[in-house]
């Protein structure tokens, strides 16, 4: 637990437990919070866009290499160009996460009013929203700034950026920071501590983009909150789903963790739930967690898809998709491009997702378990 990763790790069991606490304190309330954090993610994105829009102002200590929005930025910014080490199934690895919430309705049916048309709705919103975001946000980004400073942070050039002792580059640290938290990664990673955790380059980053603005500290506030919210949603989510899946008697290994305490909560697949998470933390790095992340939304996804395809040729009574322009295609299209896009993450990682998939299913078949939905 020594050293920088063993920080990282301490610092994300203590976020953890805070974050289960409250939870477990009561996910009515935290329920009723969506509205707030909906409002910061909102002011976030808000924030960051104006800091993008503005940057450089006038007057401030901005580094030369912040062009300001440029058509000529954009066009030298535009092809690929990555740092030793680094490929497309790396950024591919830690970008996918970001995507992984537009299926946050489905978790959440049993609240919702109608969920018939709440879900696959809300569904195309959310990745209409997303896809509107990211790519504007990756082009003001790519228009805004000289690519090494996007890669490497302020006053960092690029040779100065070793490689990590987890194959990846320090400008990739996901988990940023600021203060002496900065310098100490920094100083970790001079003394050849390794790229465990994280770095403070992201948030130096949008404060130099927007020098003493009234959108640097709203934004960095807010990353932080959001995160810490996402976080929230998914101890909320992840547990009533597992449960659920145990109440059914599809899984019959998963039977305990349908138990619900006096509030009708599901506290024994929340402490399943947070123990798993426990063990992600104690990775000590999110470059390294992000992989296993995408291979297993990646997984699911893929069964997903191939599900519906195989309903759709098969035709049983019980397949009656609402959803008028669905079509078998789609569903082996999304399976496959699933499947492709594990593979180029990480495909031992993917062959184990398919391994573990293959002995649930020949579990469940062992049981003969038998549902009539």
């Amino acid at each position: 637990l020594g050293g920088r990763e063993g920080a990282v790790r301490v610092c994300a069991i203590v976020l953890l437990s805070g974050i289960a606490s409250l939870v477990w304190g009561g996910m009515q309330l935290v329920n009723r919070m969506g509205l707030i954090f909906a409002a910061i993610v909102g002011l976030t994105l808000a924030s960051y866009y104006a800091g993008l829009v503005a940057a450089p102002l006038p007057g401030g200590a901005t580094s030369p290499m912040v062009t300001g929005l440029s058509a000529r930025t954009l066009r030298d910014n535009w092809g690929p160009a990555y740092s030793d080490g680094v490929s497309f199934s790396e950024v591919l690895s830690v970008f996918y996460p970001c995507f992984t919430s537009m299926l946050a309705g489905l978790d959440r049916a049993k609240v919702l009013k109608n969920p018939e048309r709440s879900i696959p709705l809300g569904t195309i919103i959310a990745m209409c929203v997303s896809a509107v975001l990211y790519a504007s946000y990756m082009i003001l980004w790519g228009a805004v700034a000289d690519r090494d400073y996007l890669k490497h942070g302020p006053g960092r050039p690029a040779a100065a950026t070793a490689s990590s002792s987890d194959g990846g580059s320090q400008s990739r640290h996901l988990l940023a920071a600021a203060g002496g938290w900065e310098e100490y990664v920094d100083g970790g990673a001079a003394a050849g501590g390794g790229g465990g955790g994280g770095g403070g380059e992201s948030m130096s980053v949008v404060s130099e983009i927007t020098p003493g603005s009234w959108a640097t500290l709203p934004t960095q506030i807010g990353i932080i909150i959001t995160s810490l919210s996402q976080a929230m949603q998914c101890l909320i989510s992840a547990p009533q789903v597992l449960s659920a899946i145990a109440a059914d008697g599809t899984v019959p290994f998963l039977a305990r963790a349908a138990a619900l305490n006096r509030a009708g909560e599901p506290a024994v697949a929340l402490l399943l739930t947070t123990g798993l998470c426990a063990c992600a933390c104690m990775i000590g790095s999110l470059d390294a967690v992000a992989p296993l992340l995408s291979i297993c939304f990646l997984a699911m996804y893929a069964a997903l898809n191939l599900s519906t395809f195989v309903l759709d040729l098969t035709r049983p009574p019980s397949w009656r998709p609402t959803w008028r322009f669905f079509h078998w295609s789609a569903g082996l299209a999304g399976f496959l491009l699933c499947t492709i896009l594990a593979f180029l993450i990480r495909w031992y990682f993917t062959l184990v997702a398919i391994a573990a998939l293959a002995a649930l299913v020949a579990y469940i078949e062992s049981r003969r378990v038998q549902m009539d939905w």
